[in-house]
Order: C-alpha cells, then sequence, then structure tokens
C-alpha cells in the first residue's frame, strides 16, 4: 500500500485515479474513463485535472467532488433523457429553440459553402 493513498491532495495518474475510483464506489472503471470524464465530463460535469510531469493528474479530492457534483446534476434532472418519449420530446424543444434564433433544423444538412471561391465544400465520405 502506497503512503500517498491516505493524502487526499497528492496528485494521481488515471490508473491511480481508478484504484481511489475503486475504493469510493467499489468498482474500477478503465483509466480511459477517468480521462473521459475528464475531457467530456459527465452528466454536464467534468472532472478537474492538471497537467503536470507529462501527464493529466487529479487528486483524490477532487474526484469525490466529482462524484458529488454528477450526484447533484442527477438529482436535478440534468441527466438524459430515458425514455423515446422524453427523448423526442427533447429533441422537439431543441428545434424550437433553434427556430426561434433563425435556424432551421434543415438547414444544418446544407452542404458547407467555401464563401471564398463561392463552391460547395465537398464532404469526405466515410468507408
Amino acid at each position: 500500500m502506497r503512503s500517498h493513498q491516505h493524502q487526499p491532495n497528492h496528485f494521481l495518474r488515471a490508473g491511480e485515479a481508478a484504484r481511489v475510483v475503486e475504493q469510493i464506489t467499489g468498482e474500477r472503471p478503465h483509466s480511459a474513463s477517468i480521462h473521459r470524464w475528464a475531457s467530456r465530463g459527465l452528466r454536464g460535469v467534468k472532472l478537474r485535472t492538471i497537467y503536470a510531469m507529462g501527464a493529466r493528474r487529479t487528486t483524490e479530492k477532487w474526484i469525490r467532488e466529482f462524484f458529488e457534483s454528477v450526484a447533484a446534476a442527477a438529482e436535478e434532472g440534468q441527466a438524459a433523457p430515458a425514455t423515446e418519449p422524453d427523448r423526442l420530446a427533447a429533441i422537439q424543444k431543441a428545434e424550437q429553440a433553434l427556430d426561434s434564433d433563425g435556424i432551421s433544423p434543415g438547414s444544418l444538412d446544407d452542404p458547407p459553402v467555401d464563401t471564398k471561391r463561392r463552391r460547395v465544400v465537398r464532404r469526405r465520405r466515410r468507408s
């Protein structure tokens, strides 16, 4: 057992952070989950990190704060819609917001135009 495991402000790499999460939740996430929580977040909350000694690092304290914030966001209803009717209602609400801003959902499907050369920019096809 490492001596820093009981120091909540010691900087941890993703693998070490996964072990701390396991102590808190009983389940060990993959280290990629730690990176994802820091970059994209979970329920609108991002895991606080710093870049030090060539790697992203976090602390036990920041991990605990992250889980508290995620739990609070879930209680406030910031979670993704769970049912199909909820999902469709969320889509309709988003379309109405776009419409009120003068953006039609169909315009998102229009090809991008290079205004300097006045031509349509071709999109690469995925194979």
